[in-house]
C-alpha cells in the first residue's frame, strides 16, 4: 500500500517540475518544448490522481475491513 501512495507522491513531484520547466520554456519563447513539458506535467498529474484513487478504493477499504475483525 505504501508503494502506491509513494508513487502518487513522486508523480506529483515530477508534474510540478515539468510544469515549472514549461513556464521557463514559455519565457524563452520555445513553445514546442513548452508544450512538451506541459503535456508531461498533465500526464504525471493524471497518473498521480489514478494512483491516489486506486489507493483510496482498494487499500483504504482493505484497511477499514481489517479493523472490523
Amino acid at each position: 500500500m505504501k508503494k502506491i501512495s509513494d508513487a502518487s507522491g513522486h508523480f506529483l513531484v515530477l508534474s510540478g517540475y515539468l510544469l515549472e520547466e514549461s513556464g521557463k520554456k514559455k519565457e524563452e519563447g520555445d513553445l514546442k518544448e513548452m508544450e512538451k513539458s506541459f503535456m508531461g506535467a498533465v500526464h504525471f498529474s493524471e497518473m498521480a490522481a489514478n494512483y491516489a484513487k486506486t489507493y483510496q478504493v482498494f487499500c483504504q477499504s482493505k484497511k477499514e475491513n481489517n479493523h472490523d475483525d
